[in-house]
């Protein structure tokens, strides 16, 4: 069961009175007073008391149903990327860079983007598996116009070789 913002209020301060408590948290106790009346402090009051009392604002602000519980675990990855040093940073990219197998950068950019690396890959990447063989006359290959120096040599007299 969730505590009332007055239960909340005198467990933090320990029984304090309201113009202890105030004077504390650098808040109006006209205004305090007010809000404990109705059972309900705004979060900025909560925030003061909380700090004054040497307790978690973000607890608090928790315990009274203002903030969700999973905050108090996760950090935005905005927040927490602006908060790490270079330092942190390089060392999280260098082991995950270790991770990674030696992969053609398609497939990494197909990976990045959620896509199926076989997909991206086929559609990529010809039949090439990067090993270097003879020359194969019989493979149909792209023509060359370029004159035969061969035989421009030996109509000059030249030795075809040099």
């Amino acid at each position: 069961m969730q505590e009332t913002h007055t239960e909340w209020f005198k467990r933090v301060t320990r029984n304090d009175s309201n113009r202890r408590a105030a004077d504390l948290a650098n808040i109006s106790p006209v205004t305090l007073g007010r809000q404990l009346k109705a059972n309900e402090l705004s979060a900025d009051l909560i925030i003061k008391i909380a700090q004054a009392y040497n307790e978690s604002p973000v607890v608090a602000l928790v315990d009274l149903g203002f903030v969700s519980a999973r905050w108090l675990q996760e950090v935005g990855t905005t927040t927490a990327l602006t908060r790490a040093s270079d330092e942190e940073l390089t060392d999280e990219l260098l082991r995950r860079l270790r991770l990674l197998d030696d992969q053609p950068i398609d497939d990494l950019a197909a990976r990045r983007a959620g896509a199926p690396v076989s997909d991206v890959s086929g559609s990529l990447h010809d039949d090439d598996d990067g090993i270097v063989r003879d020359f194969d006359w019989d493979e149909p290959h792209a023509a060359d116009s370029s004159p035969d120096e061969d035989k421009l040599r030996e109509e000059r007299g030249e030795d075809p070789i040099d």
